[in-house]
């Protein structure tokens, strides 16, 4: 095949995968079968087309067809390994479906067991929940333990790399340097958030030396706040927001607002960019409270990009490339809720609840940062098999971890100060380092935020900055990276600096 071919059957081939995952994703179908759309596209996979874009990758001249090639080659290795792992992806996707647990006579999906837990009250209760969920992580994590394994073994094969190199290779970033960058502010910040998540979960009644994650996840859930945050506006209330920026969600027929909740429904949000700018599904199961409000700002944010993106891009740049860039436009969106002139507009609180509101996001903020942060910490020595143990200060030292599992526990304890377990060494990891493309969009966005601020103040209810925002949007994923759209806002590059400062 040549590379045109590749791309047309790549077309083909992404749309049936992406039916097949959305309608399971939304609770629409019991099962998937990506077994069976594999096979009919197994042409695609070969070590020949591999070898084909490899070679073009070292004959480019031009920037923009070595940054096209890249994300060709890198979809090729990543699809050809999921062609091997695809029995195994199909059982596990099942498995995870259907899994349930029993607590106190009643049964609970598997994949509404986060939902129930953080809306639990009695911290007992909670626990008893957790610790059900046992059985199900045990059978899951097999599955994960099996295919990272054959995943590494592959890689190495088809492109010469480990793990950490190749992520590093193919998003041209240094994720060792962003590492130590990480390690600084973890430990800038540790006495600030121990005293703050002190504060809060003293406010609980919760021991200390003894908060667990569903605790933490209780308190996020912030209950307090429902009263302002009714399902009933959920919907109208982006409506309202987008129509300020000159987006009429009713209208954009490219886009499926999907918020109707079904038992299979994955309880995680997600915005699912089927066919670029086309069809395009912003998917979420409400829980109740101001989660929903920035969850449904958050995955609108990618839906509007997505939406936006030039239909005439190659399909490379809109389909494919870090996630750094669409999650940037969607943490934007999501951190209106930060935004006290649009608290004002959309939600109406007294001063005094929206200072407390206020205070509470912040600290939600610094939690999501330093916890995603040991989560890049963490991958990174998981990934490098480094398993010397890290101090306080997240340097390390002499003495090693009993396992990865170990490893993982004791990381994201630090980071987060929540009693973390060693079930969910696995099942808290994204693939290909998604982690960081959180951390570096949170940086990003601060940088794109101040900017909209100083140029159109309410910028969520100027029709400017929409416009500003499409400009951004229209290059797609891959058409230009974080440090090229940097230069759309008048910055030199992205700066960690300014996410540091404002969470803490």
């Amino acid at each position: 095949m040549d590379r045109q071919h590749i791309l047309e059957d790549i077309e083909k081939f992404d749309e049936e995968m992406g039916r097949e995952h959305l309608a399971h994703a939304r609770g629409m179908k019991d099962e998937v079968n990506f077994s069976a759309i594999y096979s009919r596209h197994e042409h695609l996979f070969t070590l020949e087309n591999i070898r084909l874009v490899r070679a073009l990758l070292k004959d480019a001249k031009l920037p923009d067809t070595q940054r096209r090639n890249l994300l060709l080659f890198d979809y090729l290795v990543g699809s050809r390994i999921g062609n091997e792992l695809k029995a195994l992806s199909d059982k596990a996707s099942n498995y995870e479906a259907k899994a349930t647990i029993k607590v106190g006579g009643k049964k609970i999906p598997y994949r509404q067991a986060s939902i129930v837990v953080m809306n639990e009250p009695n911290r007992k209760q909670r626990q008893k929940i957790v610790d059900a969920l046992k059985v199900p992580k045990r059978v899951l994590t097999k599955f994960s333990e099996e295919a990272l394994e054959k995943e590494y073994k592959l890689l190495k094969e088809l492109s010469g790399k480990d793990y950490v190199e190749y992520v590093e290779w193919i998003k041209q970033f240094d994720l060792r340097k962003f590492g130590k960058v990480l390690e600084g502010f973890l430990a800038q910040s540790n006495k600030m958030y121990r005293a703050k998540l002190a504060t809060v979960m003293t406010s609980m009644k919760v021991p200390l030396n003894d908060i667990q994650k569903h605790d933490l996840g209780f308190y996020l859930r912030a209950h307090k706040f429902d009263a302002y945050f009714p399902k009933k506006r959920l919907i109208p209330t982006l409506h309202a927001t987008l129509s300020g920026m000159g987006f009429s969600l009713p209208k954009q027929k490219n886009i499926t607002l999907d918020a109707d909740e079904r038992p299979t429904k994955v309880p995680r949000a997600f915005c699912m960019p089927l066919l670029i700018p086309h069809e395009i599904y912003l998917v979420l199961k409400p829980h109740g409270g101001q989660e929903d409000y920035q969850t449904i700002l958050h995955e609108a944010g990618h839906s509007e990009h997505f939406a936006n993106t030039k239909d005439d891009l190659p399909y490379e740049l809109k389909h494919m490339g870090s996630h750094s860039v669409s999650e940037t436009y969607s943490f934007l969106f999501e951190y209106l809720t930060m935004d006290p002139l649009w608290l004002k507009k959309f939600i109406r609180m007294s001063a005094k609840k929206e200072q407390e509101f206020l205070d509470f996001q912040k600290f939600t903020k610094l939690f999501f940062v330093r916890r995603y942060a040991g989560k890049v910490l963490y991958e990174l020595k998981f990934h490098g098999n480094d398993v010397r143990r890290l101090d306080d200060d997240f340097q390390p030292l002499r003495e090693t971890y009993a396992s990865k599992a170990a490893m993982y526990a004791d990381i994201l304890t630090k980071t987060t100060g929540a009693i973390y377990k060693e079930d969910d060494y696995l099942l808290d990891m994204d693939n290909a380092f998604y982690s960081a493309d959180y951390v570096r969009a949170w940086m990003f966005e601060v940088q794109v935020r101040n900017y909209l601020k100083e140029h159109y103040g309410a910028w969520f209810a100027n029709k400017k900055s929409g416009a500003f925002l499409k400009k951004m949007w229209s290059t797609g994923s891959a058409g230009r990276n974080q440090e090229e759209l940097a230069k759309l806002i008048n910055a030199p590059s992205v700066d960690p600096q300014y996410l540091f400062h404002e969470v803490l």
